[in-house]
């Protein structure tokens, strides 16, 4: 606690990259799911509308390559 009181400003930088740290989590979790959601074939039986767009197939094998990638650190 004496670190503390002699550079305040240590509260500050950690609160700042916990910041940073929960930003991060949450722009990651979206890009997943939206990532998930676009390359999933099918949801409960029904046809997928994202998989008619331009931007990459919508299989089994694409989902499964969409979320190593995201799985790789």
């Amino acid at each position: 606690m004496d670190i503390m009181k002699k550079y305040p400003s240590t509260i500050m930088t950690s609160f700042l990259g916990l910041l940073v740290t929960v930003a991060f989590g949450a722009w990651w979790s979206v890009s997943l799911v939206s990532a998930y959601i676009k390359y999933h074939p099918n949801g409960s039986g029904q046809s997928n509308p994202a998989c008619d767009a331009n931007g990459g197939s919508c299989s089994a094998a694409a989902l499964v390559l969409v979320l190593i990638f995201f799985g790789i650190p």
